[in-house]
């Protein structure tokens, strides 16, 4: 089935507002633009000059360019100029000038220096002498192996500032001071070249393609590697790659980035968030979450990180790569790095879109006429006749006569419009340089009361003090208001279409079929509730280097992090349930505080072609978390709402929560690389947590990896086409300690006893007894992987194959009532995930005018229980968690339901069937075990967990143009649509509340795909036949933007400026019927945003 989009409401008015919002934006991002050019560095020149002084030219050049100017020697003071120019690039003016005087020129530090020009040995006169350091100018051109000239290639002195770029004819001039320079050359893309400039005055060079990725620096906690040397399972994602889908969330902009991810949507309401698993589940009870890491820094969310801000993201997948964050990473760990200061020229980077949000689905709803049909036959079904005026009671019967229906759609969303500007400066020199960015998201609700602000701000230093101590500073701030609108989305949509939202004086009715069905109005509670959460956070975080002696550095890396969140809710004097206490109001506070103090030594030291290193850690980190809360019930009237809780007439018992926890943790690893063929990486964590038993506080994560680059063999020296086979073996363990503190002390309820007219309170211990032997979660995991790139990586990628054991499972323990306690919390449980992931990147076409990229991965997980808790039946079997659906050999998600077989027919033997009691219309299920009865041993186990998960990425490049294409798949495993089963969602089949489209059973139209409905009681087994293929295939995102010319935007004083437009979610190929195949029923869906924008550069 294809999920076609489907707007809802008029988008003429919200396109009108976009259109307005956009050419705001671009006006003030011209403004700016221009603002920041006037103060910055004109790149053409205009003169008419007869006869002038070179120092009235220069000072002319000067206020047309903000270039200082220095004159070397007396005469170059006295000489006159005569030129003519207009419009002429800044270099090509300086050419003209200097040409016909003798005179060479060289920028150096913002500042035009000229001086007489070097004469070659055998000309007649002599070199002048120079009053200041001798310097002259070394130029040449840069061009790739096809001899094609290379623009924007970065030429450095080595060891100084000075630096300069490439023109468009690939040709660039710089002063050196003398035949000592070293020249550096750099460019995207290509491989670094460094050369001598000796007596040369012309220094030509070809670059050569990079080898993709092999060169690439990888962060992998508490250091850096080139990709060529990484001995664990650690996959990057470029920030391009993260910025291409408009929301807030990392975790969805992840979907698809890297095999061995599986990001499910939460909630796509204005603020929502998702969850990601790495390599499936591994814990029954401590959750599955990843350990998230921002600049070295452990982070409770990353979606308060500003994507914007992102330089790249490291997934840390096997035990080898997570063992050195120990006790924290069994669900693997999410590297981000932030982007820093550069030294040189001041770079600023703005980024601004707008764009329009809907919803679309893929079934249908019932109009007024199936709706009206619908309920006659239910309520037929129910009492055996049918009377209008009982059936269509309150004004149903009015509206289904004036065919005067509600769309309920219609009326509850509208689309939406979202807007995002960021700003980024990157400055600095040698000593000093920094990050500041700036940035303001906007998303409003396509239901009424919803939205969602955010502002953020991070200001990244780095400071050079001595050339052995350097420091370094990261400032955090966010600030985010969320609106939730009233009511569930459910309660929006399936309210029936013979309804009045409207009473004849305009106003909005409460119950809008006066039925007697409790069909309340959602405009009404909606308009008569405030629900506003504010978050704030802010992150300090310090860090100090000391090159200690050659070879050996010491880092200390400090940092504390707060979380304020306000949480601030209403229900009104008139809300269908504030009114029972005349008004309520609810507010809270809630602080998270994490402080972390690393102390990090690292030695390096290179003996001929051998590499040593070495990290040793030693970290104290602290959590603690607060919340107080209050209720108020009583109000006069609704103008305070919230705010006026201190007048309420009275409050409930004040909320006081409190947890905290200490992790002390050690670590030491040490890696061996020779000559970067083979490569042998130990290490070893412990931990030490506070939230485990006396007798376990300590556990120990050892890990081992090595890796045999195949391809630097002397017998695959003949194999020019293969540019990289690295084969790479892991085996480690790591731990999880997600359990709630104070779970292993021994807890006491509160009771209230009366002493006759007085109440005592007492204490008694609640129902858990403590275990002082409670641990870690420990997952061991082996992963072989093998890296590989052909044609000097215009092919690349990786096979990951791995196993992971995870042990010690936290669960609860069933004790006998004699004991006084119903149960403990154990160490008990054991899940295996085994999988394989591939991922294929290739370049098929790359010329001149045209690129074209692919990558490809896909990913496999196996998930089994082997052990829940330990107990086992009469027949010594283990025996499996029902209330949880744990079952034994089976994965850890699970549904367990019975097996939908059809309908019952009019011809069906049914009194000789299991189901005797059944009737015409009535859902038949299998007879699994074929006992001739239907009962609980006939469910059935029903995998929810997708068997394949797969994604398709392609981007094509031409001149200035440039389109990518993002594809994500499922396949495999199934989801409970609740839009087909439930009262709540309209698909009970009663005829109380208005769903889906079903093709229901009726004596005339005898359907096998849904029940009779009946208008007393939903039928029976109804939930068997609403287990949809979750399989689906998604585009997920187009984007097409184009760079404008050079020529265009050197006018406008611009680097960069490129105009895009993206669309995200708009087709979806699926069985699952809703608005989208991966949500549960009812969650705010994800909708269809199509935006355009502007990204520019000076």
């Amino acid at each position: 089935m294809i999920l076609f989009p489907r707007a809802k409401g008029s988008t003429m008015p919200l396109i009108n507002r976009l259109l307005s919002i956009m050419k705001l934006a671009v006006f003030l991002t011209f403004i700016t633009v221009l603002q920041v050019a006037a103060a910055s560095h004109a790149q053409t020149v205009t003169l008419n000059a007869r006869d002038l002084p070179l120092t009235s030219v220069m000072e002319s050049i000067q206020e047309q360019t903000g270039y200082l100017f220095f004159l070397k020697g007396e005469k170059l003071a006295g000489m006159r100029v005569s030129a003519s120019i207009k419009n002429v690039p800044l270099r090509k003016a300086m050419d003209v000038l200097t040409h016909d005087l003798g005179l060479e020129w060289v920028i150096t530090e913002q500042t035009i220096v000229l001086r007489p020009a070097r004469r070659s040995a055998g000309g007649q006169g002599q070199d002048i002498p120079d009053p200041f350091q001798q310097e002259r100018t070394v130029s040449g051109r840069v061009t790739d192996e096809e001899g094609m000239p290379l623009i924007g290639v970065t030429v450095v002195i080595k060891g100084s500032m000075k630096a300069t770029n490439t023109d468009e004819e690939g040709r660039y001039r710089i002063a050196v001071q003398d035949d000592k320079a070293v020249l550096l050359f750099s460019m995207v893309g290509f491989e670094p070249r460094e050369l001598a400039a000796g007596p040369r005055d012309t220094v030509n060079v070809t670059m050569k393609v990079a080898i993709s990725g092999l060169n690439e620096v990888v962060v992998v906690g508490y250091g850096t590697q080139t990709r060529a040397n990484v001995t664990g399972a650690i996959s990057s994602v470029k920030a391009e790659q993260l910025n291409k889908m408009p929301t807030t969330s990392i975790s969805e902009m992840l979907r698809g980035a890297a095999p061995g991810l599986q990001v499910t949507m939460g909630s796509a309401a204005p603020g929502g968030t998702s969850s990601i698993l790495i390599r499936g589940r591994r814990s029954l009870s401590a959750g599955n979450d990843p350990l998230y890491i921002v600049d070295g820094v452990p982070s409770a969310s990353i979606d308060d990180v500003n994507a914007n801000d992102v330089a790249s993201v490291e997934i840390l997948k096997d035990a080898s790569a997570q063992s050195i964050y120990g006790a924290r990473a069994a669900n693997g760990v999410i590297l981000i790095t932030t982007k820093r200061g550069i030294s040189g020229k001041t770079k600023v980077n703005v980024n601004t879109y707008a764009g329009v949000q809907n919803l679309y689905r893929n079934f249908e709803f019932y109009d007024g006429e199936q709706w009206a049909a619908y309920r006659k036959e239910a309520f037929y079904n129910a009492y055996g006749y049918y009377n209008e005026d009982e059936a269509l009671r309150g004004l149903m019967k009015d509206v289904y006569h004036s065919k005067e229906y509600i769309d309920w759609e219609d009326v509850m969303l509208s689309p939406a419009w979202q807007n995002k500007n960021d700003v980024l400066i990157q400055s600095g020199n040698d000593k000093t340089k920094y990050a500041l960015s700036l940035g303001h998201f906007f998303q409003d609700g396509i239901v009424p009361s919803s939205n969602f602000r955010r502002f953020t701000g991070r200001l990244n230093v780095d400071q050079q003090l001595s050339e052995k101590i350097s420091l370094g500073a990261n400032i955090a701030y966010t600030r985010s208001d969320r609106k939730i609108a009233d009511g569930t989305f459910n309660s929006f949509i399936t309210m029936p279409p013979l309804a009045e939202v409207y009473n004849s004086d305009g106003s909005l009715r409460e119950d809008v079929t006066e039925a007697g069905e409790s069909h309340f109005n959602p405009l009404w509670n909606n308009q008569h509730a405030k629900n506003l959460t504010i978050t704030d956070r802010l992150n300090l975080n310090f860090i100090a280097d000391w090159k200690i002696v050659k070879g050996l550095s010491y880092r200390l890396n400090a940092s504390i992090n707060t979380r304020t969140v306000q949480e601030n809710a209403y229900l009104g004097i008139q809300h269908t349930v504030g009114r029972n206490n005349a008004g309520r109001a609810m507010v809270a506070q809630s602080i998270y505080t994490d402080y972390l103090v690393e102390n990090i030594l690292n030695y390096t030291k290179d003996i001929g072609k051998h590499h040593l290193d070495g990290t040793a850690m030693a970290s104290l980190n602290g959590i603690q978390w607060k919340r107080t809360g209050n209720t108020g019930f009583g109000f006069a009237n609704d103008d305070l709402a919230y705010h006026a809780i201190a007048s309420a007439l009275s409050h409930a018992v004040p909320v006081y929560e409190f947890s905290d926890r200490k992790l002390l943790s050690y670590l030491v690893r040490g890696r061996y690389n020779f000559d970067s063929k083979y490569m042998l990486t130990l290490a070893m964590r412990v931990d030490g947590s506070s939230v485990f038993g006396a007798n376990n506080k300590y556990g120990y994560f050892p890990s081992a990896a090595v890796a045999w680059r195949i391809n630097s063999e002397d017998f695959m020296a003949g194999s020019e086409w293969i540019s990289d086979l690295k084969l790479r073996l892991s085996y480690g363990q790591v731990g999880n300690q997600g359990i709630s503190p104070y779970t292993t002390l021994g807890l006491a309820d509160k009771y209230l006893t009366e002493f006759g007219d007085q109440t005592a309170v007492g204490y008694l211990p609640n129902s858990e007894l403590t275990n002082p032997n409670l641990k870690w979660e420990t997952s061991t995991s082996a992963n072989l992987g093998i890296d590989y790139g052909f044609f000097k990586n215009r092919i690349y990628g990786s096979v990951e194959f791995y196993d992971t054991e995870t042990t010690d499972l936290l669960v609860e323990k069933s004790l006998s009532t004699t004991s006084g306690y119903a149960s403990q919390l154990v160490n008990l449980g054991r899940v295996r995930n085994r999988g394989i992931e591939f991922s294929l990147n290739a370049v098929p076409v790359r010329n001149k005018d045209f690129t074209w990229n692919v990558g490809v991965n896909f990913s496999t997980n196996r998930n089994r229980i082997e052990r829940i808790n330990g107990a086992v039946d009469a027949q010594g079997n283990p025996v499996n968690d029902l209330n949880n659906r744990w079952f034994i050999g089976q994965s850890m998600n699970v549904y367990y339901d019975y097996q939908f077989d059809g309908i019952w027919q009019l011809d069906d033997d049914i009194a000789g069937s299991a189901m005797p009691a059944a009737t015409p219309g009535s859902i038949r299920v299998n007879d699994l075990n074929g006992d001739k009865v239907i009962s609980v041993d006939d469910r059935r186990i029903i995998r929810r967990d997708p068997k394949l998960i797969s994604a398709f990425i392609t981007s094509f490049e031409y001149r200035n143009f440039s389109l990518s294409l993002d594809i994500n798949a499922l396949h495999g495993g199934y989801l409970y649509n609740a839009y087909l089963a439930t009262f709540e969602t309209g698909g009970d089949l009663t005829g109380k509340r208005n769903g889906v489209r079903r093709n229901y059973w009726t004596v005339h139209n005898p359907s096998n795909e849904a029940p009779a409905p009946n208008f007393v009681q939903q039928p029976a087994f109804l939930t068997s036949l609403a287990y949809e293929k979750a399989d689906h295939i998604r585009l997920r995102n187009v984007s097409l933007s184009y760079n404008l010319p050079e020529k265009v935007i050197s006018g406008l004083k611009l680097s960069n400026l490129r105009l895009f437009f993206t669309a995200s979610n708009i087709w979806t190929l699926t069985d699952v019927q809703g608005y989208g195949p991966e949500q549960n029923p009812g969650d705010y869906p994800e909708p269809r945003t199509l935006l355009f924008g502007l990204n520019c550069s000076f």
